[in-house]
């Protein structure tokens, strides 16, 4: 039994060993990505807490507005994002690209996050940055009419900020998982090579 024991734990250290290797190598073929994020607070002139669900049929339009094929494109030529993809690739497809790196969320009952993924973290910082102005601006212009902008203030809370950091791909654990499968397959493997072995054994 020790011996098998033995057999099982060389066998999984072996695969295990070879699997995070080849898992750390295809980690470091994948792209860098950093996120910005900035948060939008709507708060009264006066200084009275409100809501976004006071505003959350100007919020669904706003959305809309900013994920828009008009606007991802002029931010899109403004940062000059997505180079060889627009030169490759139908314009459709690289919008849809670029809107899947799009994050508006609700934070709170009082705040939207928005963030914007990029290979390149000042374009990631930049781009987030055009996304809050237009929100604003469209929040601004979408307030009931009796809320105008003087009632109401959408004030930028954190400004976009600079990845320090990617944030994926996460290599750790990319590793970690191959060292994982890799220790398993090298169990399974041992357990059919004993297996064979013993059948050998007794048939001889």
């Amino acid at each position: 039994m020790h011996m098998t024991i033995g057999a099982l734990g060389k066998s999984a250290a072996v695969f295990g060993a070879a699997c995070a290797l080849l898992a750390g190598g295809l980690s470091l073929t994948l792209s860098d990505m950093y996120r910005s994020l900035a948060l939008i607070h709507v708060q009264k002139a006066d200084g009275q807490p409100t809501t976004l669900n006071a505003y959350r049929a100007e919020l669904t339009n706003v959305v809309g507005q900013a994920l828009s094929q008009e606007s991802l494109v002029s931010i899109m030529e403004k940062e000059n994002l997505y180079p060889r993809e627009r030169l490759d690739r139908p314009m459709a497809d690289v919008i849809n690209k670029m809107r899947q790196n799009v994050r508006i969320v609700a934070k709170s009952a009082d705040a939207i996050e928005v963030s914007f993924d990029c290979a390149d973290a000042v374009r990631a910082q930049q781009t987030t940055l055009d996304l809050v102005a237009k929100i604003k601006d469209d929040l601004v212009h979408l307030a009931p009419k009796n809320d105008t902008a003087a009632h109401t203030i959408f004030e930028v809370f954190d400004e976009p900020s600079m990845p320090q950091r990617p944030f994926r791909p996460n290599r750790a654990g990319i590793t970690s998982f191959g060292l994982g499968v890799g220790g398993l397959i090298g169990v399974v493997a041992a357990w059919v090579r004993r297996s064979a072995a013993k059948a050998a054994v007794e048939r001889s």
